[in-house]
């Protein structure tokens, strides 16, 4: 039944492509938030402005998922090492 590997485990080329679930959703958000903005004004509505510190807060949470991740990596790769 397979070649004996453990499914479970993965190699870090693999946990470095593989994007948190947060933060691919942290993505969309923005990029949502910021389509409506551009719609919403481009119709004339002040009120589209609202979408842009949604948009604001949404990139600083995938900001910080990407940087979480860097540092685990680099700590696994210090861990590895030694």
């Amino acid at each position: 039944m397979g070649d004996g590997r453990n499914p479970a485990v993965r190699t870090r080329s693999q946990e470095s492509a593989a994007m948190p679930r947060t933060s691919l959703l942290a993505l969309i958000v923005v990029a949502l938030a910021l389509v409506a903005a551009v719609f919403s004004l481009t119709q004339g509505l002040w009120l589209g402005l609202i979408w842009l510190p949604l948009a604001g807060v949404a990139s600083n949470v995938l900001w910080m998922n990407r940087r979480r991740e860097k540092i685990a990596a680099a700590a696994a790769a210090a861990a590895e090492q030694a």
